[in-house]
C-alpha cells in the first residue's frame, strides 16, 4: 500500500512540473499557438518527428562494405549495352509426323546463342536403323574468334538401342587457323569413354575417338580438305591411321555437300602395293571368339 501511495504522489509531481515547464515556454515563444492555413495547393508537411523509421531518410554509412548493392555490381559487369549484343536463336523441337516410316526420325543443330565473338551451339538426333539398332545423340559446344584463330570444344553423348542399351560420352576439340580467305589450317580431337562394336552393319553408325588435323583449300565453288588422322578402330581393336580426302561443292551459302574418299584411297594404294588378299574366312576380333 506504501508503495502504490508513493507511486501516485510521484506521478503528481511530474505532471505538475511538466505543466509549469509548458507555460514558461508559452510565455517565452508566443508564436508557438498561431496555426498557420494551409493552401489547398500545397500539401501539409509532416514533422520529422512523426516519421516512421521507413519514411525516415538514414545517414549515409562509412562502411564502404555496408553500402555495396550487388545489383549495381552486376551492372557494372553486365551493362545494357551487353544485353543489347546478346543474341539468341530458338532451338525448335522435332515434329513427327505420323504418317512417314520412321516417325521418330530427327536431326536438329544450330546456334543457341551469340555473344561477339563467343557462340554456342547445339544437336541433338534420333535415328531408327530397322533391325539393326536405333540411335540417339546430343551435344553442347562454344567457340571463340581471337583474329585469325578459332577455338571450340563440346560435350556430347550418345545412346545405342540395340539387345541392350549403350551409352556414350565424349568430349572434344578444334583449333584452326585462317591464313587468308582460301586457306586454313585445323587441329582436331575427340575422345570417348567407350567405343562400342555391335556388327559390320552397324559399324558405320557408332561414333569412336580421332584425332587429326588437315588443311582446307576453299573458293566461292569447290573446296577439298587434305590431312591425316588416327583413329580407333572397334572391330579390329587398334588404332588405325588414315588419310582425310574430302571435296566439297558450295551449292549456296547454307547448303555444301561432301565426299569423303579418304578410306576409299586409303583401300586402292593398299590393293596396288601389296596386291589382292585372299578372300578367306573372317576372323572376328578378340572379344568375340
Amino acid at each position: 500500500m506504501k508503495k502504490l501511495l508513493f507511486l501516485l504522489v510521484s506521478l503528481a509531481i511530474a505532471n505538475v512540473a511538466t505543466a509549469q515547464e509548458n507555460k514558461h515556454l508559452e510565455k517565452q515563444n508566443p508564436e508557438m499557438k498561431v496555426n498557420t492555413p494551409v493552401s489547398s495547393n500545397e500539401s501539409p508537411t509532416t514533422s520529422p518527428s512523426l516519421l516512421s523509421p521507413f519514411d525516415r531518410e538514414l545517414p549515409p554509412l562509412n562502411n564502404p562494405l555496408h553500402t555495396a548493392d550487388s545489383v549495381n555490381f552486376f551492372h557494372q559487369i553486365w551493362s545494357d549495352n551487353d544485353r543489347m549484343n546478346m543474341h539468341l536463336s530458338p532451338f525448335q523441337m522435332p515434329v513427327y509426323n505420323p504418317n512417314l516410316p520412321h516417325q521418330y526420325d530427327y536431326s536438329n543443330a544450330g546456334t543457341i546463342a551469340e555473344y561477339g565473338n563467343l557462340r554456342f551451339y547445339g544437336s541433338s538426333n534420333h535415328t531408327e536403323y530397322t533391325n539393326m539398332m536405333v540411335t540417339q545423340g546430343a551435344s553442347l559446344g562454344a567457340s571463340e574468334t581471337f583474329g585469325a584463330f578459332t577455338l571450340s570444344a563440346n560435350l556430347s553423348a550418345n545412346r545405342y538401342f540395340t539387345n541392350a542399351i549403350t551409352t556414350q560420352y565424349g568430349i572434344g576439340g578444334q583449333l584452326s587457323y585462317q591464313f587468308n580467305s582460301n586457306l586454313s589450317a585445323t587441329m582436331f580431337g575427340q575422345y570417348f569413354n567407350r567405343n562400342p562394336y555391335f556388327s559390320m552393319a552397324s559399324y558405320p553408325f557408332v561414333q569412336a575417338s580421332r584425332y587429326g588435323g588437315f588443311f582446307s583449300i576453299d573458293s566461292k565453288r569447290v573446296g577439298l580438305d587434305l590431312g591425316v588422322q588416327r583413329y580407333y578402330d572397334a572391330f579390329r581393336q587398334m588404332w588405325v591411321i588414315s588419310p582425310i580426302v574430302t571435296p566439297k561443292i558450295h551449292f549456296s551459302t547454307k547448303f555444301t555437300m561432301e565426299l569423303p574418299v579418304g578410306e576409299l584411297l586409303k583401300d586402292v594404294a593398299e590393293r596396288a602395293i601389296f596386291g589382292k588378299r585372299s578372300r578367306g574366312p573372317i576372323i572376328m576380333p578378340p572379344g568375340m571368339r
